[in-house]
């Protein structure tokens, strides 16, 4: 069980034939414990560490002292060497492509329609556990209606994914409602961070339309809810440049991540692992532990 670098490395997940999950991720938990008292010391979990949360070329992440220390606190490792994905996806309609509220015609003049073939890519080569769609469906007396909204379908290009879990947001006319979590006072839940966790779900890989409005806000509450969140940049298109660009600078210092579409597939199938993401998975289990 070791790599090119001159380190051990972990299998989980089957990635060895002849080895269950569990096996796999046991014989790793065994390979650092190296003086075999049956628990890991810090110094033991930060080599762990350096195996898991590598890219996918296998050249290990760098790990803040103070972030392992707290993630060694309240290791699990369960939760952290076998992440379960969801795949977001956030109000691709048509009107925000090509009707009366399309982002094209905003500051940033970013096209709707380029996340379509991203997205769709995604979904054909990659199994995520769970895929989200969520949707503005605002009543005719919504305080930003706009006629075309109501209702208004996925653009015609997007697959339908078997199975999918569908949000619609936008019911309380007093309240808008960017996030697929919560109406932006908080007063009303959709019910989607209790499905996620119903699913186990671990890790919500966030992309559609816009990055710093409905993007931005579902992103921003996952990380709130505790969940491992990452944006799917080129994923994602947004109405004003300054705004995009702050979202993504936030996320980041929230502990979770922005990627490039490219990368979804090896983190999903857990050959990249964050450290970032390791960290929130630990200050979480940390929360709900006290």
């Amino acid at each position: 069980m070791s790599g090119g670098l001159g380190e051990e490395v972990c299998f989980f997940g089957g990635h060895e034939d002849h080895l269950t999950p569990d096996d796999s991720m046991n014989a790793c938990f065994t390979a650092f414990d190296k003086d075999r008292d049956d628990r890991m010391s810090v110094v033991e979990f930060g080599g762990l560490c350096r195996a898991l949360f590598r890219n996918d070329v296998g050249k290990p992440y760098h790990l803040d002292a103070r972030k392992l220390a707290e993630m060694f606190s309240v290791f699990d490792k369960n939760e952290i060497v076998r992440p379960v994905s969801a795949f977001l996806i956030v109000d691709v309609q048509n009107d925000f492509i090509n009707g009366s509220l399309a982002i094209c015609n905003f500051q940033a003049q970013q096209k709707g329609e380029e996340v379509v073939p991203v997205i769709n890519e995604a979904l054909d080569t990659i199994k995520f556990d769970v895929v989200v769609y969520s949707m503005d469906w605002h009543p005719n007396d919504h305080l930003s209606f706009v006629t075309n909204v109501l209702k208004y379908p996925l653009h015609p290009t997007s697959p339908i994914v078997d199975g999918a879990l569908w949000i619609k947001k936008g019911h309380n006319p007093e309240i808008d409602s960017y996030s697929a979590f919560f109406d932006n006072a908080k007063i009303s839940d959709t019910g989607l961070s209790r499905q996620l966790r119903q699913r186990g779900v671990t890790d919500v890989f966030v992309c559609g339309i816009a990055t710093d409005v409905c993007v931005g806000a579902t992103a921003t509450h996952a990380l709130d809810e505790g969940f491992r969140t990452i944006l799917v940049d080129d994923a994602c298109r947004g109405v004003c440049t300054d705004e995009i660009e702050k979202l993504k600078q936030n996320i980041m210092k929230a502990n979770g991540v922005v990627i490039n579409s490219t990368q979804v597939k090896s983190m999903v199938q857990g050959r990249d692992r964050r450290p970032e993401l390791g960290y929130k998975l630990a200050m979480r289990l940390q929360e709900t532990s006290q």
